[in-house]
């Protein structure tokens, strides 16, 4: 059942949202600790040539994935 993540309310039953994204919007916020800790090196390393903050990006994403999963996963059959 897709009702909640796939479709607002507001929308027609022909226009769909990929849940995953919905899922992932949602934990965006739980998720700031890291993405100001990613945005802090991203601005502490600008112009500097070969450093990257790809550790915090990652960290980010990961906590992304982890709340959003559960609240996608289980549509998959």
């Amino acid at each position: 059942r897709c009702v909640s993540l796939c479709r607002p309310a507001s929308m027609s039953d022909t226009e769909f949202i990929d849940p995953k994204k919905v899922a992932e919007e949602s934990c965006r916020e739980p998720c700031t600790k890291p993405f100001t800790i990613y945005q802090e090196c991203a601005k502490r390393i600008e112009g500097k040539e070969g450093q990257h903050c790809t550790g915090f990006a990652m960290d980010y994403w990961k906590c992304v994935d982890a709340c959003a999963t559960p609240k996608y996963f289980h549509l998959l059959k």
